[in-house]
């Protein structure tokens, strides 16, 4: 009788328990109906509305509404893209303290809703839906409009979750902050907007005014409404009046970026015939551009080298005249960065035919001393320890095993400096030519103020061959964490660095730091073989344990 009372007791435990779980869970989703609130355990807090927006919708000058159209019938793969896109607009609209609004508006209710989509540029999707009987094409609504007084940015379509904070926060920033200037130095054989830099001259043309500024045997002044100057990829010499120029920039203290490539690639040519042009081996040479005198007065040299690295990532090469992707030592993966605006969330850089960057003269002086000099300086990015130097003269044949070098790394990418700056000419400097000199801008033997100054031995990074890399599944990650990092770099040289944290939220891909030869397969084992082992040794103490249990209570 007392084992009969004792079985039921633990039944009824049980029912009751079970009860109250399920009436909790029933109150909870009641509560969550009608409260808004949620938990983000994600690492980079992907789900959760960065400060730098709440900041950016804060202290909009004027009001920004949002017209998010959204069908009620929206199929299941958008549904959860819907529901994100909701609360992502609802905490936009309760940082703003009223200045931002928003509205759900479904155009399949009302064809005068769908016209006024279609007027401000949402596009309706047609989306496949397969159902018990048959597979249809649905149309539906998922995009989003966005008014600032009588200017308008939109969101055609949102089909992905990954960086939509950043593409609203963009498009608010876009319509209601002005436009800094940026320029980018033409005229000594760099990449142009046509050619070369088409596609990321158009991403910095999104939130920045982008312009051409040529610097040749006689160049005139850098316009005073510059905020930023850029230098990428030139093949050619410098003359002194065009080095001179890019020094009276800086000493208004203003900021300029350096990417200049150490080494540069040339085919031979000879009497080969064009189709045959494609399988000669590269030879990589000194890339002469004479910006050493400049740069070594600032603390920089820009070393005559490619850095090759056993950590490194598949690449493009031509072999036989047809393009494959394969792992080399100048591909490298760069995942020791240093702690920067411009690296913020960004997991690895992937680096082709880059130069190490040297600190020398009054920088590497200040780096030594205790407590360091009066600027900042940080290095953005390092290789890895199995990284060497190719120095001098040397051909380039994907064919070829490349043997590894003598000097070992690692080794640095490029710099970052703020602060104070010493003009390359010093105060007993020649005056500048009279088409340089104008009356506001005298000559400075140092800045006005503190400079951002970035030394980088790369240009390809930003190419527009490179950028065809994001078309590249096992690439796209990658390359646009070099996207992002370029973008940064703008960003912190003007001083406008509201896009900068929610840049590389969501972007996932976390190359492997390369400890020892046998890492790659190590950790390959360890994931086809040891958590397949770990949840068997989990069943089998479990199950011991619970036979030992059983003879217990036999006994």
């Amino acid at each position: 009788m007392a084992g009969a009372n004792k079985k039921f007791r633990t039944g009824w435990n049980a029912v009751v328990f079970t009860s109250l779980i399920v009436l909790s869970l029933v109150a909870l989703n009641l509560i969550g109906t009608r409260l808004f609130g949620r938990v983000d355990l994600t690492e980079d807090r992907i789900y959760t509305l960065s400060p730098a927006s709440k900041q950016l919708v804060k202290n909009l000058p004027d009001r920004v509404v949002a017209k998010a159209f959204i069908s009620k019938d929206a199929p299941p793969q958008l549904a959860q893209i819907a529901k994100y896109l909701r609360d992502l607009l609802d905490e936009y609209k309760a940082a703003s303290k009223g200045k931002f609004t928003w509205e759900a508006i479904d155009p399949s209710e009302d064809p005068k809703k769908e016209e006024e989509a279609s007027r401000l540029g949402v596009q309706k999707l047609q989306i496949e839906q397969l159902s018990k009987e048959k597979m249809s094409i649905g149309s539906t609504y998922l995009g989003v409009a966005f008014q600032y007084g009588d200017k308008s940015e939109k969101l055609a379509q949102v089909l992905k979750l990954e960086g939509l904070e950043y593409e609203i926060s963009s498009l608010i920033k876009r319509l209601a902050v002005k436009k800094k200037k940026i320029g980018i130095v033409q005229g000594q054989g760099e990449p142009s907007q046509q050619q070369g830099l088409q596609a990321m001259w158009g991403a910095m043309g999104q939130n920045y005014e982008v312009v051409a500024v040529t610097l040749g045997a006689t160049p005139q002044p850098i316009p005073g409404d510059v905020d930023a100057l850029l230098v990428i990829g030139p093949k050619q010499p410098y003359s002194d009046a065009a080095k001179k120029a890019i020094d009276d920039f800086l000493m208004q203290g203003k900021s300029v970026a350096f990417l200049v490539d150490g080494m540069s690639l040339e085919t031979p040519r000879g009497q080969m015939p064009p189709e045959m042009m494609g399988q000669m081996p590269k030879f990589a040479r000194k890339n002469e551009v004479q910006l050493e005198s400049l740069l070594s007065a600032y603390g920089f040299k820009i070393d005559d080298d490619i850095i090759m690295d056993a950590q490194n990532w598949p690449g493009p090469v031509q072999v036989g005249g047809q393009w494959y992707l394969a792992n080399q030592p100048y591909f490298p993966v760069a995942t020791s960065m240093g702690k920067h605006e411009t690296t913020d969330k960004l997991r690895g850089l992937f680096f082709q035919l880059a130069s190490s960057v040297d600190v020398v003269g009054p920088m590497k002086e200040s780096i030594e001393k205790k407590g360091g000099g009066a600027g900042n300086l940080v290095a953005l990015a390092r290789s890895s320890e199995k990284s060497w130097k190719q120095t001098g003269f040397f051909m380039l044949d994907p064919t070829h095993e490349i043997k590894v070098g003598n000097e070992m790394g690692p080794f640095t990418y490029g710099w970052a400096y703020h602060g104070p700056l010493r003009s390359a000419y010093g105060q007993k400097a020649e005056p500048p030519p009279a088409a340089m000199s104008t009356p506001d801008q005298p000559p400075s033997s140092e800045s006005k103020g503190p400079v951002r100054l970035i030394v980088i031995g790369d240009s390809d990074f930003v190419s527009d061959d490179f950028m065809r890399l994001l078309q590249v599944p096992r690439l796209h990650q990658l390359a646009m964490q070099n996207g992002h990092f370029f973008l940064n770099i703008i960003d912190w040289l003007v001083q406008d660095e509201t896009l900068t944290p929610i840049r590389g939220k969501g972007v996932t891909q976390r190359p492997i730091a390369l400890k020892s030869e046998n890492a790659p397969l190590l950790i390959k084992a360890a994931n086809m073989v040891g958590l397949p082992l770990v949840f068997i040794l989990y069943g089998v103490l479990r199950w011991r344990r619970r036979a030992a249990k059983r003879e217990n209570f036999q006994i």
